[in-house]
């Protein structure tokens, strides 16, 4: 379900930056975002409104749900976002 989800948000984005003449921008690893944004503001003539897309994977915690052997309940595995501190 969070595919279909997923893509239908990437499309609707794809669609509005295509109405509207705006640049999606891949941001690369290790890349500078803020240096990126900054070099298209400078381009930018106008003086308010949206200046660039910018899309990035970034890497996120998640949880996984499994019964416990002994009950009928859930605990929770894999990682966390404190996991590792």
């Amino acid at each position: 379900m969070l595919g279909t989800v997923s893509e239908a948000y990437r499309t609707a984005v794809e669609c509005l930056a295509a109405v509207q003449g705006l640049e999606i921008v891949p941001f690369g690893k290790g890349e500078s975002k803020e240096a990126i944004a900054q070099a298209h503001l400078a381009r930018f003539a106008g003086t308010h409104g949206v200046v660039l897309i910018g899309k990035a994977q970034e890497k996120a915690g998640a949880y996984k749900g499994r019964p416990e052997r002994r009950s009928k309940r859930f605990s929770t595995v894999g990682s966390t976002p404190c996991r590792g501190r």
